[in-house]
């Protein structure tokens, strides 16, 4: 199971002992309390550095816990981004050719053993499910949280989920953020990643499943090694990615285990561009 990492070290601030090494090949960039501030929009000067940097020769990538459905309202009038990394690295999406290029589904053994083990601490967990179409929520857990992702579709509570889960999300009405984690990590099966973007409920995804995996093997499909690319996040679902890459930056608004952990921080938060700053140094190098 994918919980938290061992700790790397740490730099505070972005410096420049990050920004003298140049332009990376690659950018990678979570969305939610990242690359988007909290209007849930990219910032004008922050499409002014990305579009920057895309003419310097740097791909940009999106890493996200959102699902290709949510991702493409958001980014792709830019023209900025063909590779997504969606839904915590369930799904490689490719944006320009508007196709699931990669997908990881969670196994119906392991729903059913996820079902069974959330329920053996919390017997009243209510869960909501993305499958290849879409979302759909429970009527229980639309009644805990709908701020962070709207439903496409409630439906009566069940024993549960069908198959075929890109991923599965665990809410409560009293265990919320690190407790929800910390009571549910321990019963997880095997190898499943369980994670949260910030949003009050976990997030679990199928064996092996995290957004450093599949940026890795996007990396590796574009032939570009780890030390040659940058990357943004705020939350526990970023925390492997920013380990892996070459350059991870922890926003300023992070999470605290996330600033703890990551090599490099920004100086300044996502609603006031932190990202473009970055990038923007990187630039000028």
């Amino acid at each position: 199971m994918s919980v938290h990492p061992d700790p790397q070290p740490t730099a505070d601030g972005a410096g420049a002992e990050a920004d003298d090494q140049g332009l990376p090949r690659i950018m990678a960039f979570d969305l939610d309390g990242t690359l988007l501030d909290t209007t849930t929009r990219i910032s004008p000067r922050t499409v002014k550095s990305l579009r920057s940097a895309a003419e310097a020769g740097v791909e940009l990538v999106v890493a996200t816990g959102r699902s290709q459905i949510s991702v493409i309202p958001r980014v792709a009038h830019l023209g900025l981004f063909r590779w997504a990394v969606c839904s915590n690295g369930a799904t490689l999406y490719d944006l320009h050719e508007h196709r699931v290029v990669e997908q990881v589904l969670i196994g119906s053994d392991d729903v059913v053993a996820l079902m069974d083990g959330a329920r053996s601490v919390l017997p009243d967990i209510a869960v909501a499910w993305e499958t290849t179409a879409g979302h759909q929520w429970t009527e229980s857990f639309a009644a805990i949280d709908t701020d962070i992702l709207a439903p496409r579709d409630v439906v009566p509570d069940v024993d549960y989920p069908p198959a075929g889960l890109v991923k599965l999300f665990l809410g409560h009405h009293r265990v919320v953020h690190d407790r929800l984690f910390d009571t549910l990590a321990p019963v997880m099966p095997p190898d499943i990643t369980l994670t949260t973007s910030g949003a009050p409920f976990m997030e679990a995804m199928g064996r092996g499943v995290n957004k450093a995996v599949t940026l890795a093997a996007l990396c590796q499909r574009l032939g570009v090694a780890a030390d040659q690319v940058v990357a943004f996040g705020d939350n526990l679902n970023d925390i492997e990615m920013l380990n892996w890459v070459g350059r991870g930056y922890a926003m300023a608004n992070a999470h605290p285990e996330i600033l703890a952990r990551a090599r490099f921080r920004t100086d300044l938060p996502h609603d006031r561009h932190g990202v473009a700053a970055v990038i923007e140094r990187l630039l000028d190098c």
